[in-house]
């Protein structure tokens, strides 16, 4: 009862046969993307009370459980990657050991110690909500930078090449719908689906990993612009949400 692909599924049943873990672990091994793991519903909920505004709406993928379930363990092998690597940037708070509320004291000590040290660099903080971010990451980046830290590539594979044969219904007042986009027809549009869902078990780690990457540019791209000089800048945090304070 203690192996790593067990998930409630199988609980369905009194006795379990070896041959369900089997089953459960060849898509990881060997990169295969089972049909039964590309049914999705699209779901909208409201981000705002009142507002319903199509374009507003935060779409959530409703996926299969089994899949999604691989997912966690996908994450979970990713995150410990990434901290045996040191591959997760300081600025990021999405990580084990961290939360919202140390981002959030980590801020607000930043801007107190600029301001109880007088110092006569210019200080400014921006925000900003990085909109749709596990909808918008791009396959290739996420898979290089998951391969640079060293999950294997049959994970990989597995889990984009569902993402992106997926086959879409939309969950409307009336039920879910009976036309369906996606599936096999991506192989016509001019761009495969990108992203990785909200809702993907592993979204939160992915995105973690490739924002750790980009913050190492940043740093690396400020520490040697002279331009610079008459400020100075700190990358407090990066998560869904980033906080650049200069």
């Amino acid at each position: 009862m203690g192996h790593p692909c067990l998930s409630w599924l199988f609980f369905q049943r009194a006795e379990i046969p070896e041959i369900f873990f089997q089953r459960a672990e060849i898509p990881e091994i060997s990169g295969y993307s089972p049909s039964r793991h590309r049914c999705c519903i699209d779901l909208m909920i409201l981000k705002k009370a009142l507002s319903f505004d199509i374009s507003k709406q935060r779409t959530l993928g409703l996926l299969d459980s089994e899949f999604n379930h691989s997912n966690k363990m996908f994450q979970k092998v990713a995150m410990e990657a990434a901290l045996d690597n040191n591959a997760i940037a300081q600025e990021q708070y999405s990580r084990p050991s961290r939360t919202c509320i140390d981002h959030a004291v980590n801020r607000r000590l930043t801007i107190d110690h600029h301001q109880s040290k007088r110092i006569s660099l210019a200080l400014a903080t921006r925000m900003s909500d990085l909109k749709g971010c596990y909808d918008r990451i791009i396959h290739n980046a996420a898979v290089l930078a998951l391969l640079r830290i060293g999950v294997p590539k049959a994970k990989i594979h597995s889990m984009f090449e569902t993402i992106q044969r997926r086959v879409h219904r939309i969950r409307t007042g009336f039920g879910d719908s009976t036309e369906t986009y996606g599936g096999d027809d991506i192989m016509d549009w001019h761009f495969t689906p990108q992203g990785v869902l909200q809702g993907n078990a592993s979204g939160p780690t992915i995105w973690s990993i490739l924002s750790s990457v980009i913050l190492g540019f940043a740093q690396l791209y400020l520490n040697n612009c002279s331009s610079w000089s008459g400020f100075r800048m700190w990358m407090i945090a990066i998560s869904s949400n980033q906080d650049t304070t200069f």
